[in-house]
């Protein structure tokens, strides 16, 4: 499995004797032992000398092993797979693994995923309830204790700083169909990847890892379907908003699929004539016979991905569309149309982007008002942060694959760019100013709402803070708890920000004063008059 920084090999559980087979997480024991029997029988010497023919998937959730030596050996590997066959073993491959010198496991390093886990199981030790999830468990223990103390620390920092308390799941990634409306497959939509990534009572958490994080990444059918989502929480049609129309006639004529065995960063490669990136950068590479056609679609395809990107960005603009922008960005964050009722836990109320080294919080944005579950169950509730973002989202057209065959995909990123395309995108951008933080706040209080209900939608977050304090006094309630609670609030979410700063280097101070709102004109400088000419 792949990270952002590392490559996880799986294969680490060495098989010396048939005793190794119980002791490992392989399902289908027996006849793994009888194949085991089989390879040292006939085939030890080309196996051969370090007495472990056999490599295991160290997740109890696959069957999978490897069989170490041969893999350049194709009349023998054609020969395995068939005994492996005859005994009803799946999942065979062929390498190493990642074995030491000694024969014994590898550290692992946890790939995204499997953050999930051991956030899941140190937050519920925090809550007095390790067994709450025991797949959660059993994964994260499989992990050294530094990456268990990460997960530890983004657990207490969701219990002191926001409001987490119950137990947790780790929803898992099932991609079911089922799960999905059929508002959703109306649109020929058919990508039942869940929202959510883990849960308690009251939040259901997209989990974003180390930064830059995309809201959403579809095809044509999830692009076109999420347009159409956020035109029906308006009440709008396409053919009213003859922009937005444009727009999603642009995704269904011009998205395009290449059937190849290159990745688009590879046909790039053959376009430029040389590797761009990586160990092997400035390598030589060329279109061969043959492939003209194909780098040739690459290229209109790379042309047309700027052309939509444009597109979005020139006409589906803050000040003429920004209810559409809010909602569009509030579907591709929940998932509340992609996903029918009773797959609700599928529909995220929150997304946290977290550090993997230091435990931290990069960022906490609530989808729903308040970041509950509740707002993704009846009718929908847009949190003030989803607003804010929305202003901010970066709506863009690239290149989406695995190993091979890439198709267009339309992406929303919680950030813009500072400069070329391919420049990475940083939460910090996304940062909310003090005043920001101050509204997010107060708008989003429950007391306030509590009492005074419709009348906060015409008053400012100061005014806000004055009624709330006169209604509590007026029913004899603590208002200096109330307001001590609210500033704590505050300060947190501006400490974390002036923490974000503080990281920039050179672009702190700058930075700085965007955050505290404060405009700089123009910048004079005085110099001792000794130092004239020299200055």
């Amino acid at each position: 499995m792949k990270s952002f920084n590392s490559f996880s090999e799986a294969f680490v559980i060495p098989i010396k004797n048939r005793n190794d087979i119980d002791k490992s997480p392989y399902k289908n024991k027996d006849a793994l032992k009888d194949f085991f029997d089989y390879l040292v029988t006939n085939h030890k010497e080309t196996l051969g000398d370090d007495n472990i023919p056999i490599v295991v998937d160290d997740s109890p959730r696959d069957s999978k092993f490897k069989i170490r030596h041969i893999k350049s050996n194709a009349s023998l590997v054609a020969k395995l797979k068939d005994e492996a066959k005859k005994r009803g073993l799946s999942g065979v491959g062929f390498g190493q693994g990642s074995l030491s010198a000694g024969g014994k496991q590898k550290e692992k390093t946890p790939a995204g995923a499997d953050y999930e886990d051991l956030i899941v199981y140190n937050y519920n030790k925090l809550v007095g309830d390790e067994n709450h999830d025991t797949k959660a468990k059993e994964k994260a223990l499989s992990f050294g204790s530094q990456y268990n103390e990460i997960g530890r620390k983004i657990g207490e920092n969701l219990i002191k700083n926001y409001g987490f308390s119950s137990p947790m799941i780790q929803f898992g990634a099932g991609a079911s169909k089922s799960n999905l409306s059929s508002f959703w497959t109306s649109h020929g939509a058919t990508n039942g990847t869940p929202k959510t990534d883990l849960y308690t009572k009251n939040f259901n958490v997209s989990l974003k890892k180390g930064g830059g994080a995309q809201l959403a990444s579809g095809g044509g059918a999830e692009s076109i379907a999420t347009f159409y989502a956020a035109l029906e929480y308006l009440g709008e049609t396409r053919e009213g908003n003859p922009e937005i129309d444009k727009m999603m006639k642009l995704i269904e004529e011009g998205f395009t699929k290449l059937y190849t065995d290159y990745t688009a960063t590879e046909l790039g490669d053959k376009v430029a004539g040389q590797v761009r990136t990586g160990k092997r950068k400035g390598e030589k590479r060329k279109v061969e016979k043959g492939e003209e056609q194909l780098v040739a679609d690459y290229m209109s395809t790379e042309d047309f991905h700027t052309k939509i990107t444009k597109q979005f960005t020139d006409n589906i603009t803050i000040e003429e569309f920004s209810p559409f922008r809010e909602w569009f960005t509030f579907e591709c964050m929940s998932g509340y149309k992609k996903f029918n009722k009773s797959s609700s836990l599928a529909r995220a109320s929150v997304c946290i982007d977290f550090n993997p080294k230091t435990g931290g919080i990069n960022s906490f944005y609530k989808i729903t008002e308040g970041g509950k579950s509740s707002g993704v169950l009846g009718s929908p509730t847009l949190s003030s942060e989803v607003k804010a973002i929305a202003k901010k989202i970066r709506v863009y057209a690239a290149w989406k694959t695995a190993s091979s065959n890439p198709y267009s995909a339309l992406r929303v990123g919680l950030v813009n760019t500072r400069g070329g395309r391919n420049e990475s995108y940083r939460s910090f951008d996304t940062m909310d100013t003090l005043s920001e933080i101050i509204r997010n706040e107060v708008f989003n209080d429950k007391i306030s709402n509590l009492y005074l209900k419709e009348d906060m939608q015409y008053l400012n977050e100061f005014q806000i803070i004055r009624k709330t304090i006169s209604k509590l006094r007026k029913w004899g309630k603590d208002a200096k708890l109330w307001f001590t609670g609210l500033l704590n609030k505050i300060l947190t979410r501006v400490k974390q920000s002036l923490e974000r700063i503080k990281k920039l280097g050179k672009e702190a101070f700058a930075k700085l004063f965007e955050f505290m709102g404060i405009e700089v004109k123009s910048v004079s400088v005085s110099v001792p008059s000794g130092l004239e000419g020299f200055i």
